[in-house]
């Protein structure tokens, strides 16, 4: 038979297994408190545990009415909506709508509408959202890259012919990518990532790409060997306090890639720092750029030769003090790209819209990438549109920021002077920032 104290420990290892050390030392006859407890044995004998793990935040954020809770115990969200928790430890959150409301989804740290299964490694933050019934309708966007159709179920979009329509609120619209002759279906990025079935559901406006790669490339364009691959981006428009703010997952190559991303913030002292979940590390190019009046930040970000895979996520980390400051994740996959010293050229605009700041290319067969921003802030939404020969990739148009805009690419077939002049269908104020990037090949 196990003494007291064996089966003292036993309890208390599978619960900390779980993350929850101190619930360990009080549910099998210790206490609870800091990182060491003690009990005390029916023989009299003392027990001291410890444990040394690093604790990690989860931390819930919900958008209308409804509550989210978890198992193990810890969040019932309704009144407590964070949790420390040992690394390693596994948990699953489960949303139940208030009346009146349905569960349309999640986003950050997990996305579709099952219950959120979780194996905490960091600071995790995850968003559930709950739609009112009969909200009207949102539209859903769907652009490509590349030769394929994806078709909506419900019916609405063929495209082909058809690349947006409109939902009503709450609606679970099935998106389906068929790749169209010496193509392959290469992956979704905005409001889905991976290379299955895109479910959507439809609580606000959404933006999907998808992208379809030519037999013997590695991304969704070309220009020599070099290839946009994977493309995605996240905005806090509205400045609901997210930090850090996570993008959708998208799936990158395993090795090898040149990844840039801007970053775009309320103003300079908003940006803390940039990171992704596969451990790379990312330069700033160009040092921090200011724009409009009031010193919104613009910053560009490289990886070289950077690690990447399935469920490949940025995140953006505000300053304290700063959560509730706008900002947007721009991200941009190069693959062919040389391991280092990738970027031909750059140049920065931040002064009037449509202006012109051209960069120079040293060899043919390269590749130019650019980040515009910002969207219109005075009232009007806006439809951004490259110049000829430009493809754009994600954008996010957004009435009330200063910090949205869009990205494009386009193929550079000798060694010349090139720029990108935006267009817009709508007003757009003068104040405006971009950034033009040529890769070498």
């Amino acid at each position: 038979m196990p003494s007291v104290i064996q089966t003292f420990y036993r309890c208390a290892r599978s619960l900390s297994l779980l993350g929850l050390a101190t619930l360990a030392l009080t549910a099998c006859g210790g206490s609870g408190g800091g990182g060491s407890g003690s009990g005390a044995a029916s023989n009299g004998t003392t027990i001291v545990a410890s444990s040394n793990a690093q604790s990690f935040t989860l931390a819930v954020s919900r958008s209308g009415q409804g509550t989210v809770t978890s198992s193990p115990a810890g969040i019932n969200c309704g009144a407590t909506c964070s949790a420390s928790l040992t690394d390693g430890a596994s948990v699953t959150l489960t949303a139940v709508p208030g009346s009146g409301y349905t569960f349309s989804g999640w986003s950050g740290a997990c996305s579709g509408t099952g219950t959120c299964s979780l194996t905490i490694s960091a600071d995790t933050a995850v968003t559930a959202t709950f739609t009112a019934n009969g909200g009207g309708t949102y539209a859903l966007s769907v652009s490509k890259v590349g030769t394929g159709t994806i078709a909506s179920s419900p019916a609405g979009i063929d495209c082909g012919a058809t690349c947006g329509a409109s939902f009503a609120s709450g609606t679970s619209v099935t998106l389906t990518a068929t790749p169209g002759s010496g193509y392959s279906f290469s992956g979704w990025s905005g409001a889905c990532g991976g290379t299955g079935t895109c479910t959507v559901a439809m609580s606000a406006a959404r933006t999907v790409a998808a992208t379809f790669t030519a037999s013997g490339t590695g991304g969704g364009g070309t220009s020599g060997s070099l290839a946009i691959g994977a493309h995605t981006f996240k905005a806090d428009a509205s400045g609901s306090g997210t930090s850090p703010m996570t993008t959708p997952a998208v799936t990158t190559r395993a090795s090898g890639s040149l990844i840039l991303v801007q970053v775009l913030t309320q103003n300079t002292g908003t940006f803390a720092g940039l990171t992704d979940n596969k451990g790379n590390t990312y330069v700033n190019v160009g040092g921090a750029r200011t724009y409009v009046g009031g010193g919104a930040g613009s910053y560009l970000f490289k990886a070289e030769n950077a690690v990447g895979g399935a469920g490949h996520t940025w995140s953006l980390i505000k300053t304290a003090g700063y959560q509730s400051n706008e900002a947007t994740i721009f991200v941009v996959e190069i693959t062919g790209a040389p391991a280092s010293n990738a970027i031909d050229g750059w140049t920065y605009l931040g002064s009037s819209s449509y202006g012109s700041a051209p960069v120079a290319t040293t060899a043919a067969n390269g590749l130019l990438v650019s980040f515009w921003g910002p969207a219109d802030y005075n009232g009007s939404n806006n439809t951004y549109t490259p110049p000829a020969g430009w493809t754009k990739l994600n954008a996010i148009e957004n009435p009330v920021s200063h910090n949205s805009g869009a990205s494009a690419w386009r193929s550079t077939p000798t060694a010349n002077s090139y720029d990108c002049t935006w267009n817009a269908a709508l007003n757009i104020s003068a104040n405006s920032s971009a950034w033009l990037v040529a890769v070498k090949p």
